[in-house]
């Protein structure tokens, strides 16, 4: 009885937390609106009865995992977080980083802390070298809510601050945090992420900073897979859970923009490995020649977006077998639309990241045309 009590206690507290940190609705009032709860005049979270308190709390915590796609838990995000904040308050504060003038100390902290085995850096800034002193001596601290509370993005734990007064200042803020951070990383200076981050956010009615803190892990997590060979098996693990296998293969398709050019067209294989070779076939009709180009493309899911991503070489070979890194303009990523998700006639590419043109299309349409089908043949 007794461990119930103190079970309703801890519950009604982060309940009261996920409130005041306005972390799952922007406001007071709607957060109350959210839990049919007046909470605009004197009634606070902790009047509501303990049993109340609880199922709200656990209605809340599911609804959460369901808006981060099932990745996010709530617990374990507030005890991240209110470490990192106490961390802050007792040892950051006191060094006085400014988000907006001490963006590059920021971006040296976060290759530190996610690339792996790379040393101090040796520099004169003080600032750096206090920051990365207190890290290591605290090596628990987790680091996406303690950036984004270095970032002014998220208050501190125990903060007064009130309503989110711009959530999509926040968002443009963090956004072009990270973009510039890939932009002056040799190795990546393009971050697949960022351009779902964008595209979900967008896309988006309810805007919250539960968002903001689960888009800053995946964008870490992104740049930890494209620096570190390790991350990037780990990531190609990921991809292969979410793969999706239409019925687009055994047929031919035909660049729908450039439907009068019976000279070339586009050939999906799947493989044992759940991914396609696409073929590209151009015939040269004066010399009796055909030339062929072959890609690697993988359909999979991120954030309930169909996303094709295309290689001009075997790039999943290349990280599970290598585990090495590819060139970023022999890689893009493209938001994919289909008539059907079974057995589309039709595919629809936006292009989300691509150093340079990988596919040269940006709609296929089967052939559907038996003769033309058997002349390929």
């Amino acid at each position: 009885m007794k461990h119930d009590n103190q079970e309703d206690i801890q519950l009604c507290n982060r309940l009261n937390d996920l409130c005041q940190l306005r972390l799952f609705r922007n406001t007071k009032k709607e957060f109350g609106e959210y839990i049919e709860y007046n909470l605009t005049t004197n009634n606070s979270i902790q009047r509501i009865k303990p049993f109340t308190a609880r199922c709200l709390y656990r209605e809340l915590e599911k609804q959460i995992l369901q808006d981060t796609y099932n990745e996010l838990d709530i617990n374990e995000t507030l005890e991240t977080y209110k470490e990192a904040s106490e961390f802050y308050i007792h040892e950051i504060k006191k060094i006085n980083i400014n988000p907006e003038t001490d963006v590059d100390l920021l971006h040296a902290y976060l290759r530190y802390v996610c690339i792996n085995n790379l040393e101090s850096p040796e520099c004169n800034d003080k600032k750096l070298n206090k920051l990365l002193n207190a890290i290591n001596k605290r090596p628990t601290v987790q680091l996406v809510p303690l950036l984004l509370i270095m970032l002014k993005i998220l208050p501190t734990y125990k903060s007064k601050q009130g309503d989110v007064k711009d959530i999509d200042g926040d968002f443009i803020k963090l956004h072009h945090f990270f973009t510039e951070f890939a932009r002056k990383e040799p190795s990546v200076q393009e971050m697949p992420v960022l351009e779902f981050m964008k595209y979900d956010f967008t896309r988006h009615k309810q805007k919250n900073r539960i968002m903001l803190i689960y888009m800053t892990y995946c964008a870490i997590n992104n740049f930890c897979s494209l620096i570190n060979s390790t991350d990037s098996y780990d990531l190609v693990i990921h991809i292969n859970h979410n793969t999706q296998l239409p019925d687009i293969g055994e047929h031919y398709w035909y660049d729908t923009d450039h439907y009068n050019d019976t000279t070339t067209f586009w050939d999906f294989e799947q493989t044992a490995t759940d991914n396609y070779f696409l073929y590209q076939y151009k015939f040269k009709l004066d010399l009796q020649e055909i030339h062929r180009k072959r890609f690697e493309i993988t359909l999979f899911n991120q954030w309930n977006t169909l996303v094709l991503y295309a290689a001009k070489s075997s790039y999943m070979h290349i990280l599970l077998k290598e585990k090495k890194q590819i060139q970023t303009d022999k890689q893009a990523w493209y938001k994919c639309e289909m008539d059907d998700t079974q057995s589309p006639l039709k595919i629809e590419l936006c292009e989300l990241v691509a150093g340079k043109a990988i596919l040269d299309f940006q709609s296929l349409t089967r052939l559907t045309d038996e003769k033309m089908t058997e002349q390929i043949n």
